[in-house]
């Protein structure tokens, strides 16, 4: 294909589907401060909110975006899934499946740890996804992890379900061509083992030549996408 429209939108502020995540476990019981309620990262979360929305991306050749003369925002490099069959709702304390899944898409995009600029976090603020992102992103970039900056925009928008891939990927390559990443809002005091630059609070200038997106859904869905600037 030369041209291929991407993305996703989800409405789910719903009695019933709220009902669920709250039987869950999963979503925050701060809401009456609900701008401040979602906290990923930090010591004192205690799950995410529901949001709505939606994000569209196009993605073409090369040959058809010179062709028209397009601007693009970024070199879609690879992408990749993993099902890891801990649980069903649940991710396992062991990141080994993520680590995994981070290793081969940047082995297959041709890049090495120390070249990722940036990581578009999944961080739902739940006590267990953020630990096991966490220790998957620290183990996976070693060394260089003191150098990557990452954040997760939910606290900010709310946890979009369907569309939270979509609309962060966006979020993203919106960074990448602003040179500012976006703040994990909310964030006043990460966790100890939390080792890369988490953008607390305020947004933060920063040349991104490549950047790694990952996206940790319900049933073991994993995901995690890289690109490359066009500037």
């Amino acid at each position: 294909c030369d041209v291929v429209i991407a993305g996703s939108s989800d409405a789910s502020l719903t009695p019933a589907i709220v009902a669920s995540f709250r039987k869950l476990g999963v979503l925050s019981r701060q809401l009456d401060r609900p701008g401040s309620a979602i906290r990923p990262f930090d010591q004192d979360r205690d799950g995410f909110l529901v949001g709505e929305g939606a994000g569209v991306c196009v993605l073409e050749s090369e040959a058809h975006a010179n062709q028209r003369r397009a601007t693009p925002y970024a070199e879609w490099l690879t992408g990749g899934m993993v099902a890891d069959t801990f649980a069903m709702t649940k991710l396992s304390d062991n990141p080994e499946a993520l680590c995994w899944l981070i290793a081969d898409v940047l082995r297959r995009s041709g890049l090495q740890p120390g070249e990722i600029d940036y990581v578009s976090l999944h961080g739902t603020a739940t006590r267990m996804n953020d630990v096991c992102e966490m220790r998957a992103v620290n183990r996976s970039f070693g060394n260089d992890r003191h150098q990557l900056a990452g954040s997760s925009i939910k606290g900010a928008i709310g946890h979009l379900l369907g569309a939270a891939g979509s609309v962060e990927f966006a979020a993203m390559l919106l960074a990448m061509r602003d040179g500012v990443l976006p703040p994990t809002a909310n964030l006043e005091s990460p966790e100890d083992d939390f080792e890369i630059n988490l953008v607390p609070q305020r947004s933060q200038q920063r040349v991104v030549n490549h950047a790694l997106k990952l996206s940790l859904g319900f049933g073991g869905h994993l995901v995690a996408a890289a690109v490359k600037s066009c500037r």
